[in-house]
């Protein structure tokens, strides 16, 4: 059902070149989608990865500014501080708190952001 429903409408709409009468794209140009939609989930990953860090000190800076007044929160005004800090307190681990998520939001979206934008170009350059 989802074949006849989804699958063969979506291609047919986009003109997208079909093999030999059965309704399916050819083998390059779903190897193509696949090549993007892993590219695009590796670059993610990759990318969240080594900004994970700043994204970590960056949210602790803004938890200690908004803290109350009357809490006995020390506060970093650097972002070199705040690493330290938490590298001091947490080890390195403390800077990579919150990968995960991070990844299952991140690198999902990034796949088909690439594979779309690969899809399109190759669907509109004709």
């Amino acid at each position: 059902q989802w074949k006849e429903r989804v699958y063969e409408p979506m291609f047919a709409s986009m003109d997208v070149p079909l093999g030999a009468g059965r309704g399916e794209p050819k083998p390059d140009v779903l190897a193509r989608l696949a090549t993007a939609f892993c590219s695009g989930a590796s670059s993610g990953i990759v990318a969240a990865t080594l900004t994970n860090p700043f994204d970590v000190a960056k949210t602790r800076r803004q938890i200690e500014r908004h803290a109350s007044p009357k809490s006995n929160t020390a506060q970093h005004t650097t972002l070199t501080q705040v690493v330290r800090h938490i590298v001091a307190t947490e080890g390195a681990r403390g800077l990579y708190a919150g990968l995960a998520p991070r990844l299952m939001k991140v690198a999902p979206s990034c796949a088909i952001m690439i594979s779309s934008y690969e899809l399109g170009k190759t669907i509109f350059s004709k």
